[in-house]
Order: structure tokens, then C-alpha cells, then sequence
């Protein structure tokens, strides 16, 4: 895809007028706090239910874009826009055609989920993107969360059409990023902040091997400053938004965690083939992909190469563990944390069969 560079001015960078759709949810408050920080002035339009107590001197439109009120945007004072809340490109459509004549700008968080197929090793931007099934041709514009709560391709191929209808609507003038796995503070999937909770608890650890699979996150806040950073600079086109910046396996990601308490504790690494005769596969364990799973290889090795020469930048995964961890204690993750609690309860029934098999 072909990469534009719209040239901006430093006085442009220092009066920055930048409107979030959402901007309340995980990766919004990380935009909006470097946006802060840049000196920025910031709107959030959204509905004003996720986290209402957030940010509260900055201007709101206050609006649900699953109706019409995607119109309250019409007006909005603003050089650009990042969208981090739209799932469906109608969605996307709508907001980029309100935007248009007043933002240069439109960046759109889409994500690694919207390439065509996952068993790509190395998959680059000019990759093709999932495609709907044919059951859903005609439909495009009415699809909703009760169809994509049947069927989770349609999460990807969404992804990707959006991208294109932010395109159609602001040719020239859209940022489409991919992440990958986002983790860090506020992350209420808990994907991640199961490993710093887990160092954390001590004891003996079952360690998911071999040590050498692959693993790609990134954390919130690097993709935030990303975001606003392809304003700035005028970036424009497609970008594969995941890290660490080299390949890293999945033994590094623990031992950063580690590194990060000092609760006494030990790794038991176990094998894939003893994963697999407990029942169990991919995903089963956080940020594990099963070696033998050939369809699931390409989420954890996109290629990122593009990113980084247009500024994407990665913080110590130790420092994303350590802040991972305070905010995991800080939201009552203890030691009967619900989620933490059933993985170690299978954690115990797999390390006492490990004992015995060996």
C-alpha cells in the first residue's frame, strides 16, 4: 500500500485539536494522556458510560455511534481524528464522512485480526485481508454485535473493511493501524496481567514450552504515543503495530515478569505434547500458541518492520510487567483474584500429572 507524507508545521504540532471517538477504555485514556502531555486540546466524543469519571475537564460530545448521533461530530473543532472505538465499518463510514471537511487527519485502530488467515508467518502490510463469508454478502452495513457474538471472523473481516471505508471517505488523508496483542494498564481483557499476578503468587510455576515460542504484545501506552506521533509526523497508510521490536520468545515475556517481584518462585516447564494430552491447545494458557497449530502461527509473528521505521518505539518488557502488576494488585487482583484462581487450580491438577509422568 502506498504511503503518504502530509508535511505539518511546528506551530500545526503545538495547536494540535485532536478528537477521540471513545477515549475512556484501555487504549483512549493512554491516547489522550500523551496527547496531554504534547499540550494538545482534546475532545472524547462517546457515550459517556465507560469510566465517565475520567478526564473530566476536557470538552465531551456526549453520543452513541451505533444511531445517528455520530452527527454531533459534524461541528467538532478538529485537525484530526483517532477512532478507537468502531467495530463495524458503517460505523466507520459515517464518522469519517462527518469529520472530513474539518479534520487532515484520521487514524483508525483497527487490528492484526483482519489479515486473511493466521498461519502466515511473517505476514507484511501488503498481506490480503479477510474477506466476509458469503453468507454475509449484502449485509455489510447491518452487521451488529449479536452476529459477531456467533461468529468471531466477522471481528477481522470488520476490522478490515473499515479501514477501507475510512479510506473511501478520506482518501489520502487515513491511518489504518493494526495492533496486536495490546496489554498494560486498564487491560480488562486480563490476558496479560496474568503473568506478573502469577510471579507474583510464587511457588511453583508451570511454565508452557518449549521456551522458544514466539510471543508479540505491545504495550498501551507505546501504541498511544504511536498513534498521535503519525499525526505529527503525517503518516498516512497502513501499519502492523505490534512488538517487541525483535522476535521474542515466550521464556524472555516470563522472566520479565518475574524480574519484577520478589516472591520467591520457580518455573516447571512442561511440553506442548503434555499441554495437548491434558485436553487443552492454543490460547489455553495466556500468550501460548501451540507449535503443532500451523493456523494460529501468524498472530504472534506479524511483521513489524514498517512501524518501526515510521517511529513505533517499545519500552522494557520488565516495565510493562512491573506496571502491569501494580495495576493488577491495585484493581484487587489478590490471591483470589476469580480468574487467577481457576488457571492455578488447573496449574496444580497439571504439575502433580507432570510429576508422575516423569
Amino acid at each position: 500500500m502506498l504511503t503518504i507524507t502530509l508535511r505539518r508545521s511546528s506551530r500545526y504540532d503545538a495547536c494540535m485539536k485532536l478528537l477521540i471517538l471513545g477515549g475512556t477504555s484501555f487504549l483512549g485514556p493512554a491516547i489522550v494522556e500523551d496527547a496531554l502531555a504534547r499540550g494538545w486540546d482534546v475532545t472524547l466524543f462517546n457515550r459517556g458510560k465507560t469510566n465517565p469519571h475520567l478526564f473530566p475537564d476536557l470538552r465531551k460530545i456526549r453520543g452513541d455511534r451505533m444511531t445517528d448521533d455520530i452527527e454531533k461530530i459534524v461541528d467538532a473543532d478538529c485537525d484530526a481524528v483517532i477512532d478507537t472505538s468502531a467495530f463495524f465499518p458503517q460505523h466507520v463510514k459515517s464518522a469519517a464522512e462527518a469529520v472530513r471537511d474539518r479534520a487532515r487527519q484520521y487514524v483508525f485502530i483497527s487490528s492484526v485480526s483482519a489479515f486473511d488467515g493466521h498461519a502466515t508467518v511473517g505476514v507484511t502490510e501488503d498481506a490480503p485481508s479477510l474477506k466476509l463469508a458469503d453468507e454475509y454478502a449484502g449485509r455489510e452495513d447491518a452487521l451488529g454485535f449479536d452476529d459477531m457474538s456467533k461468529d468471531m471472523t466477522l471481528y477481522g473481516a470488520c476490522k478490515g473493511l473499515g479501514e477501507v471505508a475510512a479510506e473511501a471517505a478520506m482518501p489520502g488523508r487515513v491511518t489504518n493501524i493494526r495492533p496486536g496483542f495490546i496489554v498494560g494498564p486498564r487491560d480488562t481483557s486480563n490476558r496479560f496481567h496474568y503473568w506478573p499476578w502469577r510471579m507474583h503468587q510464587g511457588g511453583e510455576i508451570l511454565a508452557p514450552g518449549p521456551k522458544s515460542v514466539p510471543i508479540q504484545l505491545i504495550d498501551v501506552r507505546d501504541l498511544a504515543t504511536f498513534c498521535n506521533q503519525t499525526i505529527v509526523d503525517g503518516h498516512v497508510g497502513l501499519y502492523s503495530a505490534t512488538g517487541p521490536a525483535a522476535e521474542t520468545p515466550l521464556a524472555e515475556l516470563l522472566y520479565a515478569c518475574k524480574s519484577v517481584t520478589a516472591t520467591p518462585g520457580s518455573l516447571t516447564w512442561v511440553t506442548e505434547e503434555f499441554i495437548l494430552e491434558q485436553g487443552a491447545g492454543t490460547w489455553a494458557i495466556p500468550f501460548w500458541v501451540a507449535p503443532s497449530d500451523a493456523a494460529s502461527q501468524g498472530l504472534q509473528t506479524v511483521d513489524n518492520r514498517k512501524a518501526i521505521a515510521h517511529g513505533l518505539r517499545f519500552r522494557p518488557l520488565a516495565e510493562t510487567a512491573r506496571a502491569t502488576l501494580e495495576d493488577a494488585l491495585g484493581n484487587g487482583h489478590d490471591a483470589e483474584w476469580a480468574r487467577g484462581k481457576q488457571m492455578r487450580e488447573t496449574e496444580t491438577e497439571w504439575l502433580a500429572k507432570w510429576r508422575e509422568k516423569k
